[in-house]
């Protein structure tokens, strides 16, 4: 299968999922953490926090600042440069956010990219959030690496595979919206 298509398949799941109100709390993107699994993450983000829930773009105010990551109900995690790990501190930090009220009013979100260099006693942390996840958010953790993870962390993610290629995620999110376009947008689930 070439890479587009299997990210169209990616996008048709996560559309599918998105419009029939079944927004997994978790999902496991399993691709590049320095591409594609961030291109996926900004598109699932831009069409959860889309202000146009007619007709979703990436031009309003919220896809903007989730494409530059600084959109107030989002966190991104990543290992800090020295330790090029994930630590229990940040976990903690992000189970901290996850957990108090959404600055919009809607949902709250976090990105862990490399996953996989969670440290060991950060993932154990990480199942707190995954096993009693807070309402109205989700938690995308991208990974080239799935095998560094715990199994108790990969069963409790919807999984989606992001390619193999530099090109996989050509693809733009109109492209994506004109294929598969919002049933009523993802505030009336």
């Amino acid at each position: 299968m070439e890479a587009d298509a299997l990210h169209i398949d990616s996008w048709k799941n996560v559309k599918h999922s998105f419009s029939n109100g079944h927004i997994a709390h978790a999902y496991l993107l399993e691709g590049s953490p320095s591409k594609q699994g961030v291109d996926l993450s900004v598109r699932m983000l831009q069409l959860l926090f889309c202000e146009d829930v007619e007709k979703p773009n990436t031009t309003c105010s919220c896809c903007q600042s989730i494409r530059s990551q600084k959109h107030v109900d989002t966190l991104w995690l990543e290992p800090s440069s020295k330790s090029r790990q994930i630590v229990v501190a940040d976990v903690e930090n992000l189970i901290n956010r996850m957990h108090k009220t959404s600055f919009s009013g809607g949902w709250k979100a976090a990105v862990i990219l490399y996953a996989d260099r969670l440290q060991p006693m950060a993932q154990h942390k990480l199942l707190k959030i995954l096993e009693e996840p807070p309402g109205r958010s989700i938690l995308i953790l991208v990974s080239e690496n799935v095998s560094g993870l715990l199994p108790t962390i990969k069963s409790r993610c919807q999984r989606i595979k992001c390619g193999a290629s530099e090109k996989s995620f050509d693809i733009n999110i109109e492209t994506i919206f004109s294929i598969f376009p919002p049933q009523s947008g993802i505030e009336a689930i």
